[in-house]
């Protein structure tokens, strides 16, 4: 290979690599465009960037290295471009009983397994849910609100959501639906649904915790608090903020080692809250 070979091949990694760089970027902007605060100038300055992408990715040099990657791709046969690539997610850890893949609370009294951690104290009844719900308000940013057989759970700046109640044989609360909306929504109770793709599928995997098992009132808001940082925090298989393929946010929370973990549905190949 002449020296002129090797500067042109340095160029077309230089230009993938800016590549890379750029698909990265376009990978955080449906999460910015997904708030409801988004401007319109906003909304078009990403499209242009998006439009700016495709028109590179187009061109000929670009298209020159991306021949070039893939010829080299079809010519190596060691398949380790396959093998760095699983190397990327961690394996996980084989279940077993000396190491859970996820913390398993027992109810003792009922012989019942959660997935969620353990709780002594007993779920909230009707009669302590007002001052339940003043002394949380009092500890917490997130704040509670009560309407007629509605709880109404803030999340500054990220959702509220609505959870209908009703009351078993041991006075306890038990939550029956549950609806998430974006924080800015007009329009949201526990029976509509968000506008926003990534709070419609919240309220899914929200509502198959409750179609699994019999949850206490605190549990289940505390797995609400842990969507706090809904677009912040990757995916712990992946790493991404939202998954590849839908451009959603990790809406599978797991509980591991004494605090949540994210996942998205698409990672997600084991039980989970989710």
């Amino acid at each position: 290979m002449t020296s002129s070979d090797l500067q042109i091949l340095k160029e077309q990694i230089d230009s993938l690599q800016e590549l890379k760089k750029n698909i990265q970027t376009l990978r955080a902007l449906p999460v910015g465009l997904l708030q409801p605060t988004t401007s319109t100038g906003s909304v078009t300055e990403g499209l242009k960037s998006v439009r700016g992408i495709a028109e590179e990715v187009l061109g000929e040099k670009l298209q020159g290295a991306l021949s070039r990657a893939k010829g080299s791709l079809e010519a190596d046969r060691t398949d380790l471009a396959l093998a760095g690539r699983r190397d990327k997610r961690k394996p996980r850890p084989q279940t077993s009983a000396a190491s859970p893949e996820i913390y398993v609370g027992k109810d003792r009294a009922v012989g019942h397994t959660s997935i969620f951690p353990l709780l002594a104290e007993e779920g909230v009844k009707m009669e302590g849910l007002v001052d339940w719900a003043r002394a949380f308000n009092r500890t917490q940013d997130c704040k509670l609100r009560i309407q007629d057989k509605v709880l109404r759970l803030s999340v500054p700046e990220i959702m509220t959501t609505y959870m209908s109640f009703g009351v078993v044989e041991d006075r306890q609360i038990v939550v029956e639906t549950i609806r998430v909306f974006g924080s800015r929504e007009a329009k949201g109770g526990p029976h509509g649904q968000s506008g926003y793709t990534a709070f419609q599928q919240l309220s899914q995997e929200l509502g198959k915790v409750l179609e699994q098992e019999r949850v206490k009132l605190q549990s289940l808001v505390d797995l609400v608090i842990s969507y706090s940082s809904l677009f912040i925090t990757g995916c712990r298989v992946c790493g991404r903020v939202v998954s590849s393929e839908r451009h959603v946010p990790a809406v599978v929370r797991r509980w591991e080692n004494d605090g949540w973990v994210s996942e998205h549905v698409s990672c997600s190949d084991g039980p989970g809250v989710g």
